[in-house]
């Protein structure tokens, strides 16, 4: 935790890129781009898994994701990483958003407006650079250096320094509410899961996705459908409720 901590200050002053990449990790990259995995293991958790280690668990996979995507894309350029890095940052955002008591919102507060800048940064240049045109080359252009403007700025290693020493505290434990510490997945995930889908029916995105194209529009522009479908995804084996797809369709 010291170590952390003491990180945390340095980001305030420098810009850092934290990652778990190891050494021996980046050594073997040397040889081979493919040498590690950007997926970390999805952990496997039960009905009556403790919601506190469900989310630590869960951020935990994600933030360990998005740094390994950022430190994949910087040193290969590939335009699919950058893609799957906004979609992994979206996820880590949305998960600030289906906890309900157990992760009050003013707990991950100091997180919500950088994810949201970064995401705003990001998105846009995404959906832009799908296409197969003068335009979406530009695009794909833009995004490399975008993407190192952020990393020259102390925020980006603020964020996710900030982050790990969060999980690692528990931050998200403290002044909530003494119901919150007693959810468990299936409880919780049962009764948010059709109202996050029948709001994203509702917000007016519904109409923009199924015009354009198939699933990348909907899935980054519209946070109720980030927050529905990360849910879904995730906890959907402990509830009986529809997919979000299942709910777009009807």
């Amino acid at each position: 935790m010291a170590l952390l901590e003491l990180a945390l200050e340095l980001t305030r002053e420098l810009p850092l890129m934290p990652c778990d990449i190891s050494k021996a990790e980046r050594g073997y990259r040397l040889f081979d781009a493919g040498s590690f995995s950007l997926r970390l293991e999805q952990p496997r958790w039960q009905a009556d898994t403790p919601v506190d280690q469900v989310i630590a668990e869960l951020v935990g996979q994600l933030l360990g994701r998005v740094q390994r995507l950022a430190e994949q894309y910087r040193h290969t350029r590939q335009w699919k990483l950058f893609r799957e890095l906004t979609t992994a940052m979206a996820q880590l955002r949305a998960c600030f958003g289906v906890f309900d008591l157990a992760l009050p919102r003013s707990a991950a507060s100091s997180f919500v407006a950088p994810l949201d800048a970064l995401l705003a940064a990001f998105q846009p240049l995404v959906l832009a650079g799908w296409a197969d045109d003068a335009d979406g080359q530009a695009a794909r252009r833009e995004a490399e250096a975008v993407f190192d403007r952020q990393l020259e700025a102390t925020a980006w290693g603020t964020l996710f320094v900030d982050l790990a020493l969060w999980l690692l505290e528990q931050r998200w434990t403290q002044n909530r509410p003494p119901r919150g510490a007693r959810l468990l997945p299936c409880r919780w995930s049962a009764g948010c899961l059709p109202p996050a889908a029948r709001r994203f029916r509702s917000c007016g995105c519904r109409t923009t996705m199924i015009r354009s194209m198939p699933s990348v529009n909907g899935w980054i522009s519209c946070h109720a459908w980030g927050v529905c479908s990360c849910c879904w995804g995730i906890f959907g084996p402990f509830c009986r409720c529809p997919s979000p797809t299942a709910c777009l369709a009807s």
